[in-house]
């Protein structure tokens, strides 16, 4: 081959976006490479709202059980908030398309202050890749922790916030120590 004919970099093709919110995982470099050239939101914005549509439907009889320890407290005769519980899937899109809004704005506010030069739209799909591995493992994560303590061990919707830091490997820290062992 001549100096002024090159080859293509092997597996820089278009890619599936799909494909790619699960490849972020495992290939992250290559997958930012696609990002940049053609940026996509929709794929991982699917994704995680339906991963996380399929978590909460899982969790349902962890929120059932801590709504009912809630209703307990509550004088007889009102109507049972749990037989609506399944409507909260309809807020997931909202909030997770609130908060990957609000990631690429200030992703974009700060670029923009430190001189850098970049588009809304780039950083938005860029946020939106980028939160595919936390929303993944957070979740994986808090549902294990559920299931192991089991639906008998929720006594109000405070036990539903599983403590995943360091103050799992310390049971029962007091003091100072409790709080610091949980943010870490």
């Amino acid at each position: 081959m001549g100096q002024g004919i090159q080859q293509a970099p092997v597996g820089q093709g278009g890619g599936n976006a799909f494909l790619d919110v699960f490849k972020v995982l495992f290939e992250p470099t290559a997958v930012f490479e696609r990002v940049r050239e053609r940026p996509r939101f929709l794929a991982p914005f699917i994704v995680i709202c339906a991963f996380q549509i399929a978590i909460y439907f899982y969790n349902l009889p962890f929120m059932k059980a801590g709504m009912a320890a809630q209703m307990a407290a509550r004088p007889a005769g009102g109507p049972d908030p749990s037989n609506f519980l399944f409507l909260g899937a309809l807020f997931i899109p909202i909030g997770i398309g609130i908060a990957l809004l609000l990631g690429g704005l200030i992703t974009w506010v700060l670029t923009s202050v430190f001189g850098g030069d970049a588009k809304f739209q780039t950083l938005l799909r860029v946020c939106s890749y980028a939160a595919v591995p936390s929303v993944v493992l957070l979740a994986v994560v808090g549902t294990i922790v559920l299931h192991l303590q089991g639906v008998g061990q929720i006594t109000s919707p405070q036990d539903m916030q599983p403590a995943l830091g360091l103050d799992l490997l310390a049971p029962g820290p007091k003091g100072f120590r409790g709080p610091a062992l949980k943010a870490g």
